[in-house]
């Protein structure tokens, strides 16, 4: 953030951590015995730290690094106390954190915080959500998709041959994402106006799997969108293993299954059988339309990975897929 960030590409604006009460960090930090001794255990949104000198620890390593907010400490006042006390034990200057004050007043005075403090709400959707602003999203969102993997040439849905009239569509989300799967399916129904669509709360314990698995026996494609990802509530990106048995069992029996990774784009792992495998970034309505219009052929897919999924798929793996448009024969 300092070498990169601040000096080889000039960037002074404000510098803000992720959420500094994450395992992520606070696990990975090392303080010596005398602290060790002194410590309590301490539970964040995503676990239980036995160690709570870490957090002052990772605040100290974080303006070091060159943070200027420190974004949810669990502990705001040892968050407060650890600046003063870096100062002291001289890991970082006073001039290093009087930069970062400045650059946040400085901030607030450009966007006229310190005359304008309220937002009026009332304009907040002419000013976030109009045409420009969704249009890059929009675009943002298609070049992003990805698609991994496709061994049995399933995406997209409409190729030179006529589109399968019978598709299945699992959604797999919490109950409280009620826009889950949505605007995805209604893509498909472009396509496949017969589609059916089933949902799977992954909470409920009483999931009829065995009846999922027999639908999917007579379909000629079935589409699985998980919305499932990390959140303050979750502790673990993975799938509950019913779930992720059930999605190997579905592959095992249903060759011609299509994954879609609306949340973590790990899922892969889980299931490595399936044939394939679609990754959308995000389960908002942007990202949904973006996959289903891929997976009609109304878009063109061209995205690659940004990470590796060890040990199946390399950085920057992706199948490149012309759209329906693209591929038609030219008038003659």
């Amino acid at each position: 953030m300092t070498s990169l960030l601040r000096k080889q590409l000039g960037f002074n604006g404000l510098i803000i951590t992720d959420a500094m009460d994450m395992n992520g960090v606070l696990a990975r930090v090392t303080v010596g015995q005398a602290a060790k001794a002194a410590s309590q255990s301490v539970t964040g949104n995503y676990g239980t730290i036995n160690n709570s000198v870490g957090i002052a620890e990772a605040c100290k390593l974080a303006v070091v690094a060159g943070a200027d907010i420190l974004l949810m400490p669990s502990d705001v006042p040892a968050a407060i106390d650890a600046v003063v006390v870096g100062v002291r034990e001289g890991r970082f200057s006073q001039a290093r954190v009087d930069s970062s004050v400045r650059r946040v007043l400085e901030s607030k005075q450009r966007f006229n915080l310190d005359r304008n403090r309220v937002v009026s709400l009332d304009s907040a959707r002419a000013i976030v959500g109009d045409t420009a602003n969704l249009s890059v999203a929009a675009l943002a969102a298609q070049r992003s998709i990805t698609l991994a993997k496709d061994s049995l040439t399933l995406v997209p849905l409409a190729r030179a041959a006529a589109a399968p009239q019978r598709v299945m569509s699992i959604t797999i989300a919490t109950r409280t994402d009620l826009s889950a799967g949505a605007t995805f399916n209604a893509e498909l129904r472009r396509v496949v106006p017969g589609l059916r669509a089933e949902l799977i709360n992954p909470e409920d314990p009483s999931i009829n799997f065995p009846r999922l698995l027999a639908l999917a026996d007579s379909v000629d494609v079935a589409i699985v969108g998980s919305y499932l990802s990390t959140g303050t509530t979750v502790a673990n990106a993975s799938a509950p293993e019913p779930i992720a048995q059930f999605l190997r069992d579905l592959v095992q029996r249903h060759p011609r299954t299509v994954l879609v990774a609306f949340g973590n784009p790990y899922l892969l792992q889980q299931v490595p059988s399936v044939s394939s495998y679609l990754v959308a970034w995000g389960g908002f309505p942007v990202s949904q339309t973006a996959a289903g219009r891929a997976m009609i052929g109304a878009s063109p897919i061209s995205g690659r990975l940004p990470i590796s999924i060890p040990p199946l798929l390399r950085f920057g793996a992706g199948i490149a897929r012309l759209s329906a448009a693209q591929n038609a024969p030219s008038p003659r």
